[in-house]
């Protein structure tokens, strides 16, 4: 019987992914149409997103509901954070019927 022995190669680690949080303040419309529930689904399908919460409410009206968000971003090794803010964050937000994004800050590499 004939065992082979394959030796074993050291592997240097590589980062997956990079990961990233912020704190985005959104102006949400009040009415019977915008669902709050529906908004954080439609914000957590846009690319690398895996998460939001709210994290504290600004002011309501009857016209508008203000809240601060932590959301999480996970991205490839490398990528442009601000680029994606800019071109794919901010205009999938824009997206949402009844969304604007006000701000987007204490923006963190966590991973």
């Amino acid at each position: 019987m004939k065992i082979k022995i394959k030796k074993l190669h050291e592997t240097t680690e590589r980062k997956i992914q990079d990961i990233y949080t912020a704190k985005i303040i959104l102006s949400i419309k009040q009415s019977k149409d915008v669902d709050r529930t529906k908004v954080m689904n439609f914000i957590r399908a846009i690319p690398h997103v895996t998460t939001i919460r709210r994290e504290r409410e600004i002011s309501t009206s009857k016209a508008s509901y203000v809240a601060e968000f932590s959301i999480k971003i996970v991205l490839h090794p490398g990528a442009n954070i601000k680029k994606y803010i800019d071109s794919v964050l901010r205009s999938g937000i824009s997206k949402i019927e009844g969304v604007l994004l006000q701000s987007v800050g204490h923006l963190e590499k966590i991973v």
